[in-house]
């Protein structure tokens, strides 16, 4: 729930624990606490008093897909290559808005792009304005993943749009866990969700 409610990296630290080498779980290759506080590095934590809540929600969805998409964006925060935050960015977005409730993927036979920034602006927005920034949003985010995947290069002009890809993808991921289920898709998309 953490990564939900900052933008900056969510981790643990490289080393919390020792070997233990004077036990008798020394042969075992057993291990002992160092003592040492585990920390986190946090960005700044925005909406403290919703981490509850998300954590309720994220324990009452029992999603894989969910839980793997909030763990692309967590990894996403962590690399240091703009090819590779962008390539964690656009997968968390895919694996949430390809989701099916059924617990598919899709069909697959229909163009992603279209699919995501679809969903995404229905699931998000409040208005017809609305939904077009945000798929708009959605197609430079799926767009520059793929440029990223098919070429292994970004643009270098695509950094400065991380931050707002980074807080729509957890805006998705607020709005699913919200509803404690993925969307019905089509119900959603035709205006009757």
């Amino acid at each position: 729930a953490l990564p939900l409610l900052t933008d900056g990296p969510v981790e643990m630290p490289n080393k919390y624990t020792d070997k233990a080498s004077d036990t008798l779980l020394s042969s075992g290759g057993g291990f002992l606490s160092s003592g040492q506080p585990v920390g986190t590095s946090v960005g700044w934590l925005h909406d403290p008093e919703d981490l509850p809540g998300l954590m309720r929600n994220i324990e009452n969805m029992k999603s894989p897909a969910i839980m793997l998409s909030i763990d692309r964006l967590t990894t996403s925060r962590l690399k240091n290559r703009l090819e590779d935050r962008i390539l964690d960015l656009g997968i968390a977005a895919e694996i949430a808005l390809m989701h099916e409730p059924s617990g598919g993927s899709g069909d697959g036979k229909s163009e992603i792009t279209a699919k995501i920034s679809s969903r995404g602006a229905w699931l998000l927005g409040r208005d017809g304005a609305e939904r077009l920034l945000i798929s708009k949003e959605l197609k430079a985010l799926y767009g520059a993943r793929s440029k990223v995947a098919h070429s292994g290069r970004a643009d270098a002009k695509l950094k400065d749009m991380l931050p707002s890809f980074d807080k729509l993808v957890v805006r998705i991921l607020r709005e699913i866990l919200r509803r404690e289920a993925f969307p019905e898709w089509a119900s959603l998309v035709l205006g009757a969700d």
